[in-house]
């Protein structure tokens, strides 16, 4: 059960990570390195090329009691939503700063 609200997390989880990716990239890249903006759609493909060299983390938990299931998803939604929700609150931090 938690494999598929995983998998159904992932295209909204993508499209996410594609919209903070495409504002940290207009936000920094752009005006500092004068390189051109990324939109939604290509800051997915980028982050997918990113992580096909960090490589993908498989965790191997056999246990199957449901408290470790909901502990799996929560960890998913964390992983998948709230890092980004951080990256993007620390860059416009920065952004502040400058």
């Amino acid at each position: 059960m938690a494999f598929l609200i995983t998998l159904l997390l992932l295209v909204p989880a993508m499209i996410w990570r594609g919209f903070v990716l495409s504002i940290i990239w207009n936000w920094f890249m752009v005006p500092i390195f004068n390189l051109p903006s990324l939109g939604i759609a290509a800051a997915i493909g980028v982050a997918l090329v990113i992580q096909v060299f960090n490589g993908i983390e498989i965790e191997n938990n056999l246990d199957t009691e449901a408290e470790s299931e909901a502990k799996l998803v929560i960890a998913a939604i964390v992983k998948l939503f709230f890092a980004p929700l951080v990256m993007l609150f620390v860059a416009w931090m920065v952004k502040l700063c400058m």
